[in-house]
């Protein structure tokens, strides 16, 4: 039996281009969610990675309460093009064989995945769009992983159910108003307590999270 008391987020974040606009606003934003996580219940695992057409691991799996700081303005610098499909692959890929090496009362009973992007796929060479639902799928229906996908300049519903995450599970956030992306990441924050405090195919956004990121 896996640890119920142990949750592993992987947040993927988009830093190509079109995201220097809210440069500061995401370093806030994922930082207040850090601390906000920490304060939670339960043992939690953190792995931050980025994603232009190049895909970064930031860290791995590193236990919440030892992360000493976030984000800054030189660890996020926006620019290039949106590897998307290639960035969910291969966290995926890493995600799996990092658990698959554990026992099994040593692997986290829940698993979520956090996706932020602010626009289309342009640049992914090893993944393509079928490959990603069809991996998506297994991982949720094999081991109940969840996933939750926020999308600024898309069609979010559309992004995320084509890559077979739940429109009750994807959110849409703004890049032109002023805290857009601080409060998609509250909103993320509400998300993981859900998911950490009770089962991931309970959580979801409420009618008041897509109001207050319009």
């Amino acid at each position: 039996m896996t640890d119920p008391n142990k949750t592993s987020i992987t947040v993927i974040l988009d830093k190509s281009g079109s995201m220097d606009i809210v440069r500061d606003d995401t370093v806030g934003g994922y930082n207040t969610f850090i601390e906000a996580q920490k304060k939670l219940p339960g043992d939690c695992e953190i792995t931050l990675i980025q994603f232009n057409q190049d895909t970064e691991f930031t860290y791995k799996s590193k236990p919440i309460q030892e992360l000493k700081e976030g984000l800054n303005r030189d660890s996020y610098m926006p620019s290039g093009y949106t590897g998307l499909f290639d960035a969910i692959g291969k966290a995926i890929n890493e995600k799996g064989a990092e658990l698959s090496a554990l026992k099994e009362e040593e692997r986290p009973g829940k698993v979520m995945f956090v996706i932020i992007t602010d626009g289309q796929e342009n640049a992914s060479k090893e993944f393509n769009q079928d490959k990603i639902r069809e991996m998506i799928d297994h991982q949720k229906s094999t081991y109940s992983w969840d996933f939750t996908f926020l999308g600024a300049n898309i069609d979010t519903n559309a992004a995320s159910s084509a890559i077979g995450i739940d429109q009750s599970k994807s959110l849409s956030f703004s890049t032109t108003s002023k805290g857009g992306a601080s409060r998609a990441f509250a909103s993320v924050n509400l998300y993981a307590y859900s998911v950490r405090s009770a089962s991931p195919k309970d959580a979801s956004y409420s009618q008041q999270d897509r109001d207050s990121n319009k």
